[in-house]
């Protein structure tokens, strides 16, 4: 069985508003990663993980392979009972078939996809795979605000059907992409 390690996941302002659609936060996701999910290979070298998270809910994800071991999330759901049910059984492998995962013209559109599709259809076109995950794939940082810019935020969230740290992380992102990249100075030791 072919292993995969993984060093991180990458999230961007696409990829965390998508998943919070699905009520699903980043915590959950690697949750999920570091919990003990059946991973697939799939098309273009994706890996699909179906498995429970820290707290037991059934998710099932999609990650696209970048560069030096990252790996981006396409999407993240609830499993449905269909790959809930196939995560724990032996799969026996159909007959090589042309693939029926369509080529994709954007990460939108493959979101799209797997969002309206069950992973567990295609699973003839999948190929297990042992995935190690690093213990930290994303870093934390904390920021403090007094009471009212808190209550503003959590009230935000709230209209948009999302978690403060959520909206507050996409306000980063967006920010952040708008602006022009800026080269570390180098300083001496």
């Amino acid at each position: 069985m072919d292993s995969f390690s993984i060093r991180g996941l990458v999230w961007d302002l696409g990829n965390v508003a998508h998943i919070a659609r699905h009520r699903v936060v980043i915590s959950e996701v690697e949750g999920l990663c570091h919990g003990t999910p059946e991973v697939w290979v799939t098309y273009a070298h994706r890996l699909r993980l179906v498995g429970p998270t820290r707290n037991g809910r059934m998710l099932t994800a999609i990650l696209e392979p970048l560069e030096d071991r990252l790996y981006r999330v396409v999407t993240a759901r609830p499993a449905s009972r269909k790959e809930g049910k196939h995560m724990k059984k032996e799969r026996v492998r159909q007959l090589a078939k042309p693939t029926r995962i369509p080529k994709f013209k954007t990460r939108e559109e493959e979101a799209e996809f797997w969002d309206t599709h069950d992973t567990a259809d295609f699973e003839a076109e999948f190929t297990p795979v042992r995935a190690l995950f690093a213990k930290n794939l994303s870093q934390g940082m904390t920021i403090r605000f007094d009471a009212k810019t808190l209550e503003q935020l959590r009230s935000q969230a709230a209209e948009q059907g999302m978690g403060p740290t959520t909206l507050a992380r996409s306000w980063i992102l967006e920010r952040l992409k708008k602006q022009p990249r800026v080269k570390a100075k180098k300083t001496r030791s």
